[in-house]
């Protein structure tokens, strides 16, 4: 596939097909068996069953990746159309809607917004949810094991569902892959390549002018084996479809998107409460309560980072926790990143390696001190090291002792 895009950066990309759609495949093999010219009794043929899986009844809420609008969300939605990103880049083109569509880029799943008044829900066996000619062909082309469970979502009004359903050709064009950098991205940490497959709905979560809000179900539903549908001119009542993943959110006039909760947010500094005194030094330094590793609780000074300092407001005080809790933050956010404890354990290793080639191609007497601590080894020393996040200085184990050796950087 192409290389990742530069951090900022996206690549789209229409569709990715796999080379096999999911299903059961018979394969047969054969072999030729000759000497010179002579054809020989070649060994009977051999027969074998290949299943390519992947979902096909339900979702599992851990192969979706976020969801728009967000589940349970109350907000002005109604300028963007929602949609939903799958960690999986060919999970919409893995099934098929028919036969003739085997390795094309119609997806096989579609992305249905209703008001809960014009949807109805239910759950039950496959074969009491889909007519028994859908049942008949969905396991003609993958066989079936049993009469799962499934959740069913019917249109209540067939004028409706004429209106939502989008076409074939609407469906590829409704659907795409996202290609992202892993270091720009708020997926960096569950997600291990970066590709999106994602769904957009072709309806707006519009709110009508005689209310203040309105209730919408965002529901995926399956299409696979279900060609029957698209003519919806012919259809006297909405069919019931296989619902795959769903979530609800609410649409108003106001509030709900980024840009609302910027505009609100309280800019006023920190520790200074709405309509009381002040409670800041000159500093601009919050009283606080700062409890020590022994648990003795002392006043103390604390300072936000995006507070600028006035010319004659000391910078920093005995008691001042600022500095203190801002290299805290760092090191707990440098150990929950684990790309980052990665690079500082290769770069430990690597600075380790150069000092002990420098130590054993010279003579370090007078160059170092020795302490008359007992060895550790390499590894806790790293480990330490990781920890503390401590880089002012190396430390490798030579000879049964501790050889402390400052770095330049």
């Amino acid at each position: 596939m192409s290389s990742p895009p530069k951090v900022g950066g996206m690549k789209l990309h229409d569709a990715v097909v796999p080379d096999l759609a999911a299903g059961l495949y018979r394969i047969t093999s054969d072999v030729a068996v000759s000497e010179g010219s002579t054809s020989l009794a070649a060994p009977p043929s051999q027969e074998t069953f290949l299943d390519v899986f992947a979902p096909r009844f339900v979702l599992d809420p851990d192969e979706i990746a976020d969801c728009y609008p967000p589940p349970g969300g109350l907000g002005a939605f109604q300028e963007r159309l929602p949609h939903i990103a799958l960690g999986r880049r060919a999970l919409p083109w893995s099934r098929r809607i028919d036969d003739t569509d085997q390795l094309g880029d119609t997806p096989w799943m579609a992305l249905l917004l209703l008001k809960e008044s014009e949807a109805t829900i239910t759950q039950g066996p496959l074969s009491a949810v889909l007519p028994p000619g859908v049942v008949t062909e969905l396991n003609n082309v993958d066989p079936i094991s049993g009469d799962p469970t499934v959740t069913g979502l019917t249109v209540n009004s067939i004028d409706t569902f004429r209106t939502i359903l989008p076409t074939r050709a609407e469906m590829s064009l409704l659907t795409h892959v996202r290609q992202v950098n892993l270091a720009d991205t708020a997926f960096a940490g569950d997600d291990d390549d970066g590709w999106f497959s994602v769904v957009v709905s072709n309806r707006l979560p519009l709110v009508e002018q005689t209310a203040d809000e309105q209730n919408y179900l965002a529901c995926l539903v399956s299409l696979e084996a279900r060609d029957d549908v698209f003519d919806t001119q012919s259809l006297q009542a909405a069919p019931a479809l296989v619902l795959l993943y769903a979530w609800q959110f609410t649409s108003s006039g106001q509030g709900g998107t980024f840009e609302a909760l910027a505009e609100s947010l309280d800019v006023a500094p920190f520790g200074t409460p709405p309509g009381g005194d002040e409670v800041l030094d000159d500093a601009g330094r919050l009283p606080v309560r700062n409890t020590d590793h022994d648990g003795e609780t002392t006043p103390a000074h604390y300072r936000g980072p995006l507070l600028g300092l006035t010319s004659d407001a000391p910078v920093s005080s005995a008691d001042d926790i600022s500095l203190a809790a801002a290299s805290t933050l760092g090191r707990l956010l440098g150990a929950a990143d684990g790309r980052f404890l990665r690079e500082m354990v290769d770069w430990h290793r690597r600075a380790e390696a150069e000092i002990r080639a420098e130590l054993e191609a010279d003579e370090i007497a007078g160059r170092v001190t020795l302490t008359a601590e007992p060895a550790l080894t390499v590894a806790k020393l790293q480990q330490h090291l990781v920890e503390s996040m401590d880089v002012s200085g190396l430390a490798i184990a030579k000879m049964g002792q501790i050889t402390l050796v400052e770095a330049d950087q």
